[in-house]
């Protein structure tokens, strides 16, 4: 079977910028090239969004501390927090890697964006990564009281906001999941390249806590 131009394209660019393969021999290894991909792309001329207001902070966790950035945009609102989960497979990406996605989300929103540096695999396996950010969901709650509260993310992220919403439906918590909302300009050009073989580092023990880490067969039923 062919391979699609515009992937073809894509695969071409990567290789004669020296990018493939992008996933490397270690997961140290992995997210290093991930995160010089995603830095060498904030490089760019008019890709870094101002905000009123960023501020890093920590959170202690039993596994370790969990790294956040609050980004507040220029034209906030008032009435919203959104916690952001990266993509990267389970395995990648940082605060750093997705700075300029959530800038861009919080402009687009006019809410205040909270990024989270979950617990990562394989260091981390299921549900080390959903347990932190939940965790980072009560910080969020916790310093922006009086807003509405979303959960958000992109490729792996997007699959822990909507595991993180349904065990905080479970729990009774007031939250909005919006795995798949779109952010102008952000295109995802290395995430599905590096979202292949990461599964055993996520989740060693197959079949457990299966409905929440594929959270589209809870919703579904299937």
């Amino acid at each position: 079977m062919p391979v699609d131009p515009e992937i073809r394209a894509l695969l071409e660019r990567l290789d004669a910028q020296g990018s493939l393969p992008l996933v490397r021999e270690t997961a140290a290894e992995s997210r290093e090239h991930y995160r010089l991909l995603a830095l060498a792309r904030r490089s760019s001329p008019g890709t870094i969004v101002p905000m009123r207001a960023v501020e890093t902070s920590e959170l202690s966790d039993p596994g370790g501390s969990i790294g956040l950035r609050s980004f507040v945009p220029v034209n906030d609102q008032g009435n919203c927090v959104i916690t952001y989960l990266h993509g990267g497979g389970w395995v990648l990406g940082d605060l750093d890697t997705h700075d300029a996605i959530c800038r861009r989300a919080a402009e687009a929103t006019g809410a205040v964006v909270v990024a989270v540096d979950y617990r990562l695999a394989p260091e981390h396996p299921h549900p080390g990564p959903l347990d932190s950010v939940m965790l980072a969901l009560r910080w969020s709650a916790s310093q922006h009281p009086g807003r509405r509260h979303a959960v958000m993310g992109d490729s792996a992220g997007a699959s822990l906001a909507a595991a993180a919403a349904i065990r905080g439906q479970r729990r009774r918590w007031p939250l909005t999941e919006c795995p798949s909302a779109p952010v102008p300009g952000h295109r995802s050009e290395h995430e599905h390249a590096l979202h292949v073989a990461e599964w055993q580092r996520v989740l060693p023990d197959q079949g457990r806590h299966g409905m929440v880490l594929l959270p589209l067969f809870a919703i579904t039923g299937a």
